[in-house]
């Protein structure tokens, strides 16, 4: 149930990913003359982009693509779900991601100054898989069950623009300034309006990069702003905006919970419909034999859940397996919160808690989540059987207190 293909080289997973904004892929070109030519193949880079690489390109640098061999599309801001489906690679033993590490007891948990700065054995039954990944195998004799980071793509990543480290292409004097200027404030403006619809939304780093603003008022600030600089920063804002304004359009529509199940429920309500859930975890998930996946987030979309349909799942595993995989998915907001993807939680997991393990972790949060103190509803088993206590639990609430995410 972990995330899969976390991959540590974020700038070179964006320039590659389709679903990358211009404004993030702008970034990496000035900063990563190594994946222009990445950057020059990705639908999302703009033909102004394209004619700038093309000019800086020297000796030694990777050559862009000619812009005429290529078409420009509008890609959708960060991680938005979409429904087609998705290979995801789920924990087998043996293929590594995170499996409880042995050796390493629970150890006491004393709350400390807060992370937050600013900002089982051979038994038949559910199994959740290391990988970002639920499993079920049939209790036997008894019956079978039919069958978690612009921007953020996370596109097998989360990518964290930062300031450019490459002069930005000499100002043509077409373009006026002051008109690129109050456009940009607009957009910001706007920007700042749209954004009080995640407040106290712990999925909010999953959504937009709300650092990256920060950055571009800086740029917008030097005094030595010329106009071409000015009016690609207020492109990059504008689209910036649309895709804030799609997002929570569409997570408006999404919270109503249209299939009425108690699955969509618990999403809906954990992250106020931005969270998305998938019913084709059958198709999405990697299976495994012997087993039967029942629900994984996959690192490239970390506001995806895929599930099982409910009707597939008694309703106590509906709710652990939901709860389990919420729990990657704050995880992972957890990383974006931090810029070596090194989130708070990973603290916990350093001082023994949980086992050590991401997938223990999520697990002693569905027990906090739903109060539960087993893993078993007396036929079958889930989780990897190991019942966290009255110090982990509390562990648990801090850091869920952290992240405004929810607690039962």
């Amino acid at each position: 149930m972990a995330n899969v293909g976390w991959d540590r080289d974020r700038d070179r997973a964006a320039a590659r990913a389709a679903g990358t904004p211009p404004h993030v892929l702008t970034s990496i070109a000035m900063r990563r003359p190594d994946l222009r030519a990445d950057i020059a193949a990705n639908p999302g880079a703009t033909p102004e982009l394209i004619r700038w690489m093309n000019g800086v390109s020297g000796p030694g640098k990777p050559q862009p693509q000619p812009q005429s061999t290529r078409t420009q599309t509008r890609p959708g801001y960060g991680p938005r779900p979409t429904h087609p489906g998705l290979a995801a690679a789920p924990y087998a033993p043996g293929q590594g991601a995170y499996p409880p590490r042995a050796g390493l007891a629970a150890a006491p948990y004393a709350p400390g100054p807060s992370p937050y700065a600013p900002r089982r054995k051979g038994k038949a039954g559910y199994w959740f898989a290391g990988c970002g990944c639920l499993v079920v195998v049939a209790f036997m004799g008894l019956f079978a069950f039919a069958g978690l980071g612009a921007i953020l793509g996370l596109s097998d990543a989360a990518t964290t623009p930062s300031p450019s480290v490459e002069a930005a292409p000499v100002d043509t004097g077409a373009a006026d300034l002051a008109d690129h200027i109050a456009l940009y404030e607009q957009e910001r403006t706007r920007i700042d309006e749209l954004s009080t619809a995640l407040e106290a939304n712990p999925v909010k780093p999953l959504v937009a990069l709300f650092d990256w603003m920060e950055d571009q008022d800086v740029k917008m600030e030097d005094p030595n702003l010329t106009a071409y600089a000015a009016e690609l920063v207020a492109d990059q804002m504008s689209t910036f905006r649309a895709d804030l304004e799609q997002s929570i359009t569409d997570a408006e529509t999404r919270r109503a919970n249209a299939s009425g199940s108690v699955s969509e429920g618990l999403i809906d309500a954990a992250g106020n419909g931005f969270i998305d859930v998938q019913y084709d975890a059958a198709t999405t998930c990697k299976t495994r034999e012997g087993y039967t996946v029942t629900g994984c987030v996959k690192g490239g979309s970390p506001l995806v859940v895929h599930l099982l349909p409910d009707t597939e799942r008694s309703e106590w595993h509906a709710k652990l397996t939901t709860v389990h995989e919420l729990a990657h998915v704050y995880q992972r907001a957890d990383d974006v919160r931090y810029p070596d993807d090194d989130g708070g939680y990973q603290a916990l997991l350093a001082q023994g808690l949980f086992q050590g393990s991401e997938e223990v972790m999520a697990d002693c949060y569905a027990l906090t989540y739903l109060n539960e103190w087993t893993l078993s509803d007396g036929v079958t088993e889930a989780g990897y059987g190991y019942i966290c206590g009255d110090s982990e639990r509390q562990a648990i609430r801090d850091w869920a207190a952290g992240m405004n995410a929810p607690v039962g």
